[in-house]
């Protein structure tokens, strides 16, 4: 057999077989790929409410952004239950998939949620006796909602992922996914906790399964004050979680 069609044939048997990824021939010989770099902001327009079956909920928006090489795509393969994969493109012109986790399908909304996608977390920090919460919410719908930065390389001036899709969502470079407070699951269960210094954190992709360009930079984490008696929350500093520099600076704005 010619040595030529023999190597090809090899190649071709590995991605068949160890279900990498799809495999396109490359048009140069070393393709660069594009990998997306999530970051969270901080929460913002927090506020204290108290739903109808009494629970006291601290609720608040979220924003994250893309601030990588190459656009965040996810592809739902509806054929194999809640499999999702991640698109990245390359600079050959050619892309690979990786396997990034599973969906929840919404019939009702005709769009899948994407699972584990942030994570939203207080801690205790000046509360005696109050303990670690975390938010409810673990589906995503991933989306182009804000744009941050159109100056990066690739990043389109329009969204390219308008919608929350049926089998493809995603976040371009340069471009936010935004969720406000008033949403389903936007919130943290704050009840019977005591009064007191709280961090907040919100963190993307917390089960490091999207490949990134950059794994440190996924959490974002702000000191916030709950008063539980007038159920008001206060923003201490909503760029870091030290304490002891919040205690410098001291106190913050009204939320």
């Amino acid at each position: 057999m010619d040595s030529r069609k023999f190597s090809f044939c090899s190649v071709f048997f590995f991605f068949l077989t160890t279900g990498i990824g799809v495999f396109t021939l490359p048009r140069g010989a070393q393709a660069a790929e594009w990998w997306p770099d999530l970051q969270a902001f901080p929460a913002y327009s927090l506020v204290v409410t108290t739903s109808t079956s009494g629970q006291k909920l601290l609720r608040f928006s979220t924003r994250t952004w893309n601030s990588g090489d190459g656009a965040l795509e996810l592809r739902a393969k509806t054929d194999v239950n809640g499999h999702v994969d991640q698109r990245i493109y390359n600079s050959a012109g050619g892309y690979q998939d990786y396997f990034a986790g599973t969906f929840t399908f919404h019939p009702e909304h005709n769009h899948f949620h994407f699972d584990d996608y942030a994570l939203y977390t207080l801690q205790p920090v000046n509360a005696p006796g109050g303990s670690a919460r975390t938010g409810s919410k673990m589906t995503f719908c991933i989306m182009d909602t804000n744009v941050i930065n159109s100056s990066l390389p690739r990043a389109p001036q329009q969204a390219v992922y308008s919608t929350c899709g049926s089998t493809v969502q995603g976040m371009s470079v340069g471009w936010a996914d935004t969720y406000g407070y008033q949403l389903a699951g936007q919130s943290i269960d704050i009840t019977g906790l005591p009064s007191g210094d709280y961090a907040l954190s919100i963190e993307a992709d917390f089960k490091n399964r999207i490949r990134e360009l950059n794994e440190s930079n996924n959490t974002s984490c702000m000191l916030v004050r709950l008063n539980m008696s007038n159920s008001t929350v206060q923003v201490l500093n909503a760029n870091t979680c030290n304490y002891q520099q919040r205690k410098k600076k001291g106190h913050g704005h009204q939320s």
